[in-house]
């Protein structure tokens, strides 16, 4: 088993590798497929004790009152040829709300390999 310093410089070189997040109607495949309509974000991932967060994030952009199930990681623009990184099932309130509108309030990205 690593130990946690050792699991934290993965968790740091892979929050690098992270820089945009795309909302899901259903579980991604390899490629981020099942994207919602809703515009991608810029986020900052942050590295401690070998896993990586993502703080609260705004998407605008989405179906109203369509559903949100997944959150996908990219690096680079999604839109722009970025290379899709993989994804997180959400969990709590997963409708966009009438405006096309949700908050995911924090993600911790697993050590799972899909």
């Amino acid at each position: 088993m690593l130990n946690v310093g050792t699991m934290q410089v993965g968790a740091a070189a892979m929050a690098a590798a992270i820089d945009h997040a795309t909302l899901h109607t259903a579980q991604p495949d390899a490629s981020g497929s099942n994207r919602s309509s809703a515009s991608p974000v810029t986020i900052e991932p942050t590295a401690t004790n070998g896993a990586i967060s993502v703080a609260s994030t705004d998407f605008v952009g989405g179906e109203a009152s369509g559903p949100c199930t997944h959150i996908g990681f990219w690096d680079g623009e999604p839109d722009g040829g970025g290379t899709f990184r993989g994804w997180e099932a959400l969990t709590g309130d997963l409708v966009f709300n009438s405006s096309g509108e949700i908050t995911v309030t924090s993600v911790t990205i697993s050590n799972n390999a899909a």
